[in-house]
């Protein structure tokens, strides 16, 4: 039946169906229940509740192809404050908020705008925008992609990276395990991206830069540390320090020994080091050490160098000699056993 006016005289009866079953009822505060009510009280702040025992329950809104729908929320300031909006016409929806101003939007191919209507991204991705020219997206199928970029975004063809706007563009991509870091100079709004791989960080560990991808030529390690060297049996300070990068490491040791240096013909060493030297590596470093008296030799002039070579963990120091390749004795650091000897040095090595 259909009626026109509810008065009070309808609120306790309710309004029936053809099965003469109550379909609509109006409580003492005007509160609205459609369907069969299951025993339960009203929600107190609910004036519309709709029930169904035993099934689903649907609230629908259907258009014309060229209308839309809403539900508007306002106060008594404003009728209509935010708002979920259905466009038929291109099948988009709309949420609004602070004065009906539009927030998200989704459109009908699934992609989301947070303050801005998405552009066709690519088929195969589903995205997100948000603002003018951040967009997250990834695939809906098949190869494992997930990227972020700023100002940019694979056209819906998959022909060209095009630019949002007129300004430099960036992105970040997660690809086959892949961390991938790429930029492209300013390009015009709507023009081809060409993108510039600047850092990678692969899948099976290592960094590797501008577009190198070989894993043979990634950074694998980067590491700081201390060590304690050895030096005489009566060192007073030893100290030392280092660095790895790659296979690459630089020491840095600072000894000093108070209570005279063994005597005889043994070579004079660094030990301890914190990496084992790569086998077939040699290599010097810089060094100053003395006392010492080594100045007779041959065209040296007395220089000094710390000597480093493969399979082995320590330093050997060695004379700069025009005639023999002669490793630094411990008689030849010092006049006499009671002078205080300092050796401080840096030395690069592969391992």
């Amino acid at each position: 039946m259909a009626i026109t006016k509810v008065t009070r005289t309808l609120l306790s009866t309710g309004i029936v169906d053809n099965s003469n079953a109550t379909a609509i009822t109006i409580d003492s505060s005007e509160r609205v229940l459609i369907g069969t009510d299951s025993g339960d009280a009203f929600n107190d702040d609910a004036m519309l509740r709709l029930q169904r025992q035993g099934d689903r329950v649907f609230q629908s809104f259907k258009v014309d192809a060229d209308q839309e729908a809403a539900i508007f929320f306002g106060d008594v300031d404003d009728d209509v404050e935010c708002g979920i909006q259905y466009q038929a016409a291109n099948r988009n929806l709309i949420f609004s908020t602070g004065n009906n101003a539009e927030a998200l939007r989704i459109i009908s191919t699934g992609e989301v705008g947070i303050g801005i209507t998405p552009v066709a991204h690519y088929t195969g991705y589903k995205a997100l925008d948000i603002g003018t020219a951040m967009s997250l997206f990834s695939n809906s199928g098949g190869t494992n992609v997930a990227t972020m970029t700023n100002n940019g975004y694979l056209n819906s063809g998959a022909s060209q990276w095009t630019y949002k706007v007129t300004d430099e563009a960036t992105m970040y991509s997660q690809v086959h395990g892949d961390h991938r870091f790429s930029t492209a100079a300013s390009g015009s709004a709507g023009a081809a991206i060409t993108w510039s791989e600047k850092v990678r960080i692969q899948a099976a560990g290592g960094i590797s830069f501008n577009g190198d991808t070989a894993a043979a030529n990634a950074l694998d390690d980067y590491e700081e540390g201390s060590f304690t060297p050895t030096f005489s049996s009566s060192n007073s300070t030893a100290t030392g320090s280092y660095t790895k990068i790659g296979n690459q490491v630089t020491v840095h040791f600072r000894v000093i020994s108070t209570g005279g240096l063994p005597s005889g013909g043994s070579q004079v060493q660094v030990g301890n080091l914190p990496f084992t030297i790569a086998s077939g590596f040699g290599g010097v470093g810089g060094l100053y050490v003395g006392p010492s008296n080594v100045s007779s030799a041959t065209g040296g002039g007395g220089t000094i160098v710390p000597y480093v070579t493969g399979g082995e963990s320590f330093i050997r120091f060695l004379n700069v000699d025009t005639g023999t390749f002669g490793y630094t004795l411990w008689g030849e650091l010092e006049v006499s056993h009671n002078n205080v000897v300092t050796a401080i040095g840096t030395v690069t090595y592969q391992v």
